[in-house]
């Protein structure tokens, strides 16, 4: 988006001399610290040597440093997680896929070796910088964006900056010199003209005074021998730029907004003149809308000349500030300046009580003037054995001992470093020290402790996640406004596990005919998107008690043994994953065919009860058959037998007649043969 140049490098200079000129103190404060912070580098000139007249030397306990390193690995032990979502009802496909390229443009970019460096001068001076560009060169000439630290001694921010994120600026600017041998491969177009460009007036970006005692270099610029280089600026200042929303009906029928800048817009009508189906395709313009919107101009002076000039499709800052502590100006505060005091305090008791120590072993004599001879009692004073003659009439030697360093003194460097501790927000346990505990201590009263000993971090941590937010949303403007150029750009996209690999094409199709594949973007301007890094995505997590927390909620039936497998430092877990699935998937079969078996035992089972009813029915209609037969034939039986017993009644009743008329006959005969009758 490149428009006419004029000649205002005059300008510019005098506001980025003026902007220079106000912070001078505080770019003065960020050099000592940066030389606070290096071995051999807490020692002014002036204190050494009075140190070393007193026989003392410049001892450094460094606890400034660990304890940046500390918080270092509390704020950013992960990767960011972005999480992004589009604004109204815009389709959260592509909301999902910019959230992968929002992966994608960290890792490519190497993200987490800027973050580490901007979060280390965020502690180490007070600020620290990212920068979100775009190089047309890299991957394979197709470019991409990418995000950058900058070093904070690069940088001159607007003065009157209030805000903690620096976008309220009227202007920034990034600045260093070069070597003129260097420009020559960064700028070829403009290798003719570059020695004429150079300038021997040199103005370090450094200013530290304190010497280093370790001879360790700090940071400053590597200029050739004859200082021959040419000086770097980038101009960055808010302008408004034209644009032109048109509301469209898309080959579907349905209404699409899309935003065009100037050249956009000439171009699409340029495109259409010599359409057939322009007339038609134009029908589908609902409206156009012509209005200004802020966004970012970039200015490039090298020497004294603009070399280049086009306005960034973003209207954030893509310099982007992550303070320490910020009081209302750009003129933050680091953890180094507030914990120096403490930390010259350590040394200098650490450095009495080594000199009175080594004070007490090298006894100090006194003896009476001509009595011994000097040179004889110093070379034989240490040997064990010696023998040294004096004449003990001059009087005899005496023997001076140092004054005892009182208890307090010992007492107060141990205070010293608790208040450092205090100040910074780590304490002894963050560092592993378990003898500030005691060795007794609970195991989940030592994870309490550690968690409540790193909350004070999470609010430095919030300047981070503040600057990420923003460079995500510049991010995503960058995706937008230059993928979209793009006709089948491949990627190849992980999650952060990478468990997962996906290949994505993004940036196909036009305005006015897309090309809808699955998976891919048909226009990444389409639509407008909110993105925040998840508060807490970058802080470490105990391992043990997480897996405690996962294998419980496993036992509980909430989560998956997958999610608790993903937890564990098992070495191929990809491995297990897949072979855990293959078992699932046989596992799920065998359960189905389980289910089937059991379906038809009790299939069977019902047929094998339904037969027995049948059978115990055929048998009780059986019994009733054989019972009716049976009792005809007891009836029978009966009839027979009660015949039979009628008979013999008979004939018994028969025969007691005939027996009764026996009776009766004799005894008729006995009476007829009675003498009396």
């Amino acid at each position: 988006m490149g428009f006419a140049l004029d000649d205002r490098v005059t300008e510019i200079l005098q506001i980025y001399q003026q902007h220079r000129d106000r912070m001078a103190t505080y770019r003065n404060n960020m050099s000592e610290d940066i030389q606070f912070n290096t071995p051999g580098g807490q020692w002014t000139a002036e204190q050494v040597a009075a140190l070393q007249a007193r026989g003392q030397a410049a001892l450094e306990i460094p606890y400034i440093m660990p304890q940046i390193s500390l918080q270092k690995s509390q704020i950013i032990a992960k990767p960011p997680k972005f999480k992004v979502s589009p604004i109204g009802d815009e389709d959260n496909r592509k909301a999902r896929l910019f959230n992968m390229l929002l992966d994608w443009v960290w890792r490519k970019s190497r993200g987490d070796l800027q973050i580490d460096r901007a979060v280390t001068h965020q502690l180490m001076v007070g600020k620290g910088y990212l920068y979100v560009g775009y190089d047309q060169y890299i991957d394979n000439g197709k470019g991409m964006p990418y995000v950058q630290f900058v070093h904070p001694l690069d940088v001159v921010p607007d003065p009157e900056s209030r805000e903690l994120d620096e976008q309220d600026s009227t202007c920034m600017f990034i600045t260093r010199n070069v070597r003129i041998d260097r420009a020559k491969v960064l700028f070829p177009q403009y290798a003719d003209k570059l020695e004429e460009m150079a300038s021997g007036d040199w103005e370090p970006a450094y200013t530290g005074s304190n010497p280093n005692q370790e001879n360790i270099e700090v940071y400053d610029e590597v200029l050739s021998d004859d200082h021959s280089h040419v000086t770097y600026i980038e101009y960055l200042k808010r302008v408004a730029v034209k644009k032109y929303v048109m509301k469209y009906n898309d080959p579907q029928g349905k209404v699409q907004e899309r935003s065009l800048y100037e050249e956009e817009y000439d171009a699409l009508l340029k495109s259409l003149e010599n359409d057939p189906d322009a007339e038609q395709l134009l029908r589908a313009v609902q409206e156009i809308e012509e209005t200004f919107v802020m966004h970012i101009q970039r200015t490039v002076i090298l020497g004294d000349e603009i070399i280049f000039e086009e306005v960034l499709p973003t209207r954030f800052y893509p310099l982007v500030p992550i303070p320490y502590e910020h009081y209302g100006n750009p003129y933050c505060v680091s953890l180094t300046r507030k914990m120096r005091g403490l930390q010259l305090e350590v040394n200098a008791r650490r450095s009495l009580m080594i000199a009175h120590a080594q004070a007490s072993t090298a006894a100090k004599v006194l003896v009476p003037k001509g009595s011994v001879d000097v040179d004889t009692v110093e070379e034989n004073w240490a040997r064990p054995s010696a023998v040294i003659e004096f004449d003990s009439t001059l009087g005899a030697p005496v023997i001076v001992s140092p004054v005892p360093l009182p208890n307090a003194l010992y007492s107060l460097e141990a205070e010293a470093k608790k208040d450092m501790e205090f100040v910074a927000g780590s304490f002894a346990l963050s560092h592993g020290d378990s003898q500030s505990v005691g060795d007794r201590t609970p195991y989940r009263s030592l994870l309490a402790m550690d968690e409540y000993g790193s909350r004070r971090i999470g609010l430095i941590a919030k300047h981070l996640y503040y600057g990420l937010d923003i460079i995500g949303s510049v991010l995503i403007s960058f995706l937008q406004y230059y993928l979209r150029k793009d006709k089948g750009r491949v990627i190849r996209i992980t999650n952060p596990d990478e468990y997962d690999m996906q290949v994505q094409k993004v940036g196909i199709g036009d305005m006015f005919n897309p090309q809808e594949v699955d998976g891919w973007i048909d226009d990444p301007a389409m639509g407008e998107y909110d993105v925040q890094v998840l508060v807490g995505s970058m802080a470490p997590t105990n391992r043990h008690l997480e897996l405690e927390v996962y294998t419980n909620a496993f036992q509980l039936g909430l989560i998956d043994d997958v999610e608790v497998l993903k937890k564990t430092d098992i070495f191929d877990r990809d491995g297990v994953l897949q072979r855990k699935g293959m078992m699932a998937q046989m596992r799920a079969q065998m359960q189905s065919m389980e289910g089937t078996i059991k379906q038809l035992q009790r299939d069977n089972e019902q047929l094998h009860d339904e037969s027995r009813q049948k059978a115990i029915e055929v048998e009780r209609a059986q019994a009733d058959r054989n019972l009716a037969a049976k009792q005809l034939q007891l009836q029978a039986e009966y009839d027979k037998r009660m015949l039979d017993l009628e008979n013999a009644i008979d004939e018994l009743r028969l025969t007691q007649k005939e027996v009764k008329m026996e009776a009766k006959i004799d005894k008729a005969k006995k009476a007829s043969k009675s003498p009396s009758k």
